[in-house]
């Protein structure tokens, strides 16, 4: 029989005491029983610190917006709540989830097992990936992983989730409307020149016609190469900024 029980001492002071006690024969118990007293005051101490940083950082990782997740032999040994929101799971649901759960293939799930081969040598890795939740709907996740010691992936590893969904969807609809904005430029027939500092910063192939450039030569130069004199250019400049100036 084991047990930890607090003992006092002589002196009316008190520790953590581990005692182990078996009979001197199991089936005479009137023959007595030998006891194992342990003082294991300063483990219990250490056991308690080590719970409460525990608890402290749980307490941190639950309150940012990134998914963190602690794994090893690529299964979840622990996580943060973001990262069970990030995946659609229950709190205490993603524990043990082997990561195979969150790919939506398997040549996919290969592929990750070569940045974490490489995390090994102290590389932090990071990459967007189209990742699965629980319910089979998928999100862009960034993901950046590091191992919990350099060399030895044995011991665990740590990636940090982050839904990029919206940007990407930004990022698509910025360079829907820029492809649709050089069509525009390409075929209109008029000249146009995007131009700040009175240096031109773009123009449509029908305005290097109209002056007579070549390709791009015009990127860069001064709009006064657009007029026929200085003094009609410096003339232009103040009416067009007299007149849009606010």
């Amino acid at each position: 029989h084991t047990h930890v029980l607090q003992a006092k001492r002589r002196d009316g002071s008190v520790f953590w005491e581990r005692a182990t006690g078996r009979a001197v024969d199991p089936g005479e118990p009137a023959r007595g029983y030998v006891w194992l007293l342990e003082d294991i005051t300063e483990h219990k101490r250490a056991e308690e610190e080590l719970q409460r940083v525990l608890a402290e950082q749980q307490a941190i990782t639950n309150n940012v917006m990134i998914g963190i997740a602690f794994l090893r032999e690529r299964k979840v040994v622990r996580c943060n709540r973001r990262f069970e929101e990030l995946f659609g799971y229950a709190p205490g649901e993603a524990v043990d989830m082997p990561s195979r759960q969150y790919y939506f293939t398997e040549d996919e799930f290969e592929k990750s097992g070569r940045f974490i081969r490489g995390l090994g040598s102290g590389t932090m890795p990071t990459f967007e990936q189209w990742m699965r939740r629980k319910d089979g709907s998928g999100f862009w996740c960034r993901r950046t992983g590091r191992a919990i010691e350099q060399g030895n992936i044995s011991k665990g590893y740590v990636w940090l989730y982050e839904d990029i969904t919206e940007r990407k969807r930004a990022d698509a609809e910025v360079q829907r409307m820029v492809r649709e904005q050089d069509l525009i430029l390409a075929n209109a027939a008029v000249g146009i020149a995007f131009v700040r500092s009175s240096a031109i910063q773009r123009c449509n192939p029908f305005l290097e016609e109209m002056v007579g450039a070549a390709p791009g030569a015009l990127i860069g130069k001064s709009s006064s190469v657009l007029f026929a004199s200085e003094d009609e250019w410096s003339e232009a400049v103040r009416g067009a900024y007299g007149k849009t100036a606010p």
